[in-house]
């Protein structure tokens, strides 16, 4: 039976990222059979000819407000999107800010595919006392959510934990889903200079300063740092490592890391906090042993063992992580051990198919 599905995002199509990933393929899925909309603040991505791309107009700046962006966010979306949009069978959002909307224009049916548990998310990332103001701002948008949709999906268990315990959402019972995806496996290919991979976009809970710090110690050691992304941080990391003598490159916003991923070494990833990891994912897939955080909130840490299919390590330590990325470049029988275990663990959860199940969630939701 075709359905009307709606997905609200803040990233359209035509971006990059993790929450981005999650949609092109379920709406390359959906497209086939049930009439897809997306609402985003993006301009309309090609190849996606089936599918109404409706680009809403951008919040102003929060100004004076700014302690108050969040809500001021979600109070925009409530004034510029219209009724109509929401008349589908059912409306998927991913993000939060779309909560108020919501109930103010309660939809047929509603699944809210939750990216991340946004209060930690931005606590690890924001910090200080915008960080203090978002924390509640964000349990209130995402609360209402949770508590308003037919479905909640997370990404990984942990995920699901940290909606209930920060935002007292202690009944909820979210459908827990690995994002991953089919995907070519490349194969790989020795780079001149070993090359370590890290791809994340360029915001404070990335942690991608970790890796300046990281690369001052491993002068001596002939290898490049490859970060793909882009984001508000991207000046002033360039200008941070300017004085490494180009040890460190900076590729920007990259669609497709198949040809970077099938070059790496390894892959580094000081993310403060994942709800999953698709990057982690996709690396362990590719056989790249990744050298991910010790300590940080990780849904990852799931389908990975320290020592066996990963590096965990404290990135507060520069000198502990880059002694794991000497240990590992100088010791090829551990590294490519390392990647074998790595790309076994990913093939085990690489049996779920995200997109049918899904799409069975959608087949299940009855609509009257």
């Amino acid at each position: 039976m075709t359905r009307r599905i709606t997905f609200l995002n803040n990233q359209g199509l035509v971006s990059t990222g993790g929450g981005v990933t999650i949609l092109r393929h379920l709406v390359r899925d959906l497209m086939r059979d049930h009439a897809v909309t997306v609402l985003s603040f993006d301009q309309p991505a090609p190849g996606f000819d089936p599918v109404r791309q409706v680009t809403l107009p951008a919040p102003p700046p929060p100004g004076r407000l700014w302690r108050l962006a969040p809500v001021l966010r979600a109070r925009h979306l409530r004034r510029v999107v219209s009724r109509a949009d929401l008349e589908t069978d059912v409306t998927v959002a991913l993000d939060c800010h779309f909560g108020p909307l919501l109930r103010h224009v309660p939809p047929r049916r509603l699944i809210y595919l939750s990216l991340s548990c946004i209060p930690r998310q931005e606590w690890f990332g924001t910090g200080g006392l915008q960080g203090v103001m978002n924390f509640p701002q964000y349990i209130w948008l995402e609360r209402s959510l949770v508590r308003r949709a037919d479905r909640t999906l997370a990404s990984s268990r942990m995920h699901a934990d940290e909606l209930r315990r920060f935002e007292a959402l202690f009944g909820s019972r979210p459908v827990v889903l690995h994002p991953v995806f089919p995907a070519e496996t490349p194969s790989h290919r020795a780079a001149d200079v070993p090359k370590i991979l890290s791809a994340g976009r360029l915001e404070a809970v990335k942690n991608h300063a970790a890796i300046i710090a990281i690369t001052e110690r491993l002068h001596d050691v002939p290898c490049q740092f490859v970060i793909a992304g882009d984001g508000p941080l991207a000046p002033a990391l360039r200008r941070q490592a300017a004085h490494l003598d180009g040890k460190i490159v900076f590729l920007g916003d990259v669609a497709d890391l198949r040809a970077e991923r099938a070059e790496a070494s390894l892959y580094l990833h000081p993310s403060r906090y994942e709800s999953f990891g698709i990057a982690v994912f996709e690396a362990m897939r590719a056989g790249i042993p990744p050298i991910v955080s010790r300590d940080a909130p990780a849904g990852y840490r799931e389908i990975l063992q320290d020592g066996v299919s990963a590096c965990c390590v404290d990135f507060n330590r520069p000198d502990m992580a880059a002694a794991a990325i000497r240990r590992l470049l100088s010791n090829k029988i551990e590294r490519e051990a390392m990647g074998e275990a790595a790309r076994a663990a990913a093939m085990r959860v690489s049996q779920q198919d995200y997109a049918a199940a899904f799409r069975s969630l959608i087949d299940a939701i009855p609509v009257s």
